[in-house]
């Protein structure tokens, strides 16, 4: 039996999943959630090299679409 929190972790993977097409709509998405989680203490140069670094480890899952993989990624960072 799956329990609430990992239930609503996934179905939000599922949401961003269905709305990020592309490079440009994961870096927008993620910056977001990095803002939303750290508001006015938002490091944006440590915020960049994140989103860069969760693409370049996971190029091959970028290249095929799998954004739901590095939203999941981003998303147990915090």
């Amino acid at each position: 039996m799956i329990d609430i929190k990992d239930y609503l972790l996934e179905s939000l993977v599922n949401e961003e999943e269905k709305s990020i097409k592309n490079e440009d709509d994961f870096k927008k998405a993620v910056r977001a959630k990095f803002k939303k989680v750290f508001g006015d203490k938002l490091d944006e140069d440590k915020m960049n090299s994140v989103i860069d670094g969760v693409l370049k480890k996971y190029k091959k899952d970028a290249d095929d679409g799998n954004w739901g993989k590095l939203v999941g990624v981003v998303n147990k960072s915090f």
